[in-house]
């Protein structure tokens, strides 16, 4: 993968955490990104810092796995469009 792939993929991941976590910010669940979102809204942190971590947890997971879990990404870019999430 070239290097500006890889800066528009990281791009799309970052932004899609970022939703991802905003959409947890309401009443708080037991998973990880309810507790990021928590300590995002504690001060304890900030957003960039919220997605690093959910970022270093996704890519751990993909090597745990072996990348398993991962859905092809061209099925999403032959149709022209990032994932969203279900609500969108």
């Amino acid at each position: 993968m070239a290097t500006a792939q890889r800066v528009a993929v990281s791009g799309r991941t970052n932004r899609l955490l970022t939703k991802m976590i905003d959409a947890k910010a309401g009443p708080p669940g037991g998973d990880i990104l309810s507790r990021l979102a928590t300590l995002r809204a504690d001060g304890e942190l900030i957003t960039a810092q919220a997605v690093g971590i959910a970022s270093l947890i996704l890519v751990a997971g993909l090597e745990t796995d072996g990348g398993r879990a991962v859905l092809p990404d061209d099925a999403l870019s032959a149709q022209g469009r990032e994932p969203t999430l279900p609500d969108e």
